[in-house]
Parts: structure tokens; sequence; C-alpha cells
């Protein structure tokens, strides 16, 4: 409540005006507040300054939950999230580098995923972070086997060339496995006998 007196004569009106200057960003202002009060012939004014700051960041949607069992080649790209602010341009949270840990072989890892949102003033909030387990729980396939015959067939003996060909969706490294020839064992890496 804003009053006013006067010794000489009766206090008129008190006139009231209320001004927003912008700061440096949208969370930044101040608020100028001026009251006038007039008597017969003499006017005053008073000025109230309101400095606005904002020193808060943005709060972001709760983030998904942790994942276990995720299926090496089945995990999806980190999406945005919502985010407010008392900045109406803030309105997402973007994902930060996934952190990957390698686990016991090559399709087996742990992500780790955080978002952060910024809003003008450059007061920003990470979130915790959501960790998803991968496994590689699928063996690899055989694309192709060709068997071709080297140099001539002598009477019962003949040498052969074995080219396999096989792939593993969660390994991209050298592949090693053991072929079954005429009840023998044999290690193949890479589609090359050994």
């Amino acid at each position: 409540v804003v009053t006013a007196t006067d010794n000489c004569s009766v206090v008129g009106n008190v006139g009231f005006s209320e001004v927003s200057i912008p700061g440096s960003c949208t969370g930044y202002y101040d608020i100028e507040r001026t009251w006038t009060v007039t008597d017969g012939s003499n006017t005053t004014t008073d000025t109230q300054i309101i400095v606005v700051v904002d020193t808060t960041g943005p709060t972001i949607d709760p983030i998904p939950g942790d994942l276990t069992g995720v299926e090496c080649g089945s995990v999806l790209p980190a999406e945005n999230l919502g985010a407010s602010d008392c900045d109406p341009s803030v309105t997402v949270a973007t994902p930060n580098a996934d952190v990957i840990t390698p686990g016991a072989c090559a399709g087996t890892y742990t992500i780790k995923r955080t978002w952060t949102a910024t809003d003008a003033c450059s007061n920003s909030t990470t979130t915790l972070e959501q960790t998803i387990g991968v496994v590689d729980t699928k063996g690899p396939v055989i694309d192709s086997v060709n068997l071709t015959l080297q140099g001539k067939k002598h009477k019962k003996h003949a040498c052969y060339r074995m080219d396999i060909v096989a792939s593993d969706a969660c390994d991209d490294g050298d592949l090693e496995y053991t072929v079954e020839f005429n009840g023998q064992q044999v290690s193949v890496t890479n589609g090359q006998l050994i």
C-alpha cells in the first residue's frame, strides 16, 4: 500500500506505472515501478526497481528406466526428452554422448546415457543416467560353404579347398569356429582352414 502526505494541501490521487526492461537473456530483466503524487502545484515521484534473475536450470521430464538383457543390434538411439523452464524456448533436453563400457565379449556391453537442457541464461540441468545392459545371445550364422577340388583326384584321395562364409551381427572381429568334416573337427578363422 502506497500512501502520501503533504504539509500544505490535500494530496491528490497516487498514480502508478510499471515498465519491464529486458536483460541479457529471457530470465533476466528489471521491473521499474513508478508512483506519482500531485498536490495542487507540486509533483513527486518515487521509483522501485526489482531485478529479476534466472539461476535455475530447466526441469527435464523423467528419463526412461534402466534396461537389462537388450539384444545386441536392437539398441535404439537416444531421443530428445521434454523440458520446461521460465524460458519458453526450452522445450527439449538433448542426449549427451553414450558412455560405453565393454563387457566380457564383443557383443556385450553397458551403455550409460544422460540428457542435458540449457536455457538462454546458460543455466543447465543434466539428468541422472539411464543404464542399458546389452547382451549377445545369438550365435553366428553360416552364410555359405563352398567345397572346391584342388588339383586332380587320385584313386581314393582328393584335395579340396573349403571356403566358409559366416557372420555375426554383434561381432565385427575375426570369427573363429570349428567345422566337423568326415568325422574330424577342423578349426577355421575367417573362412580359411587352419
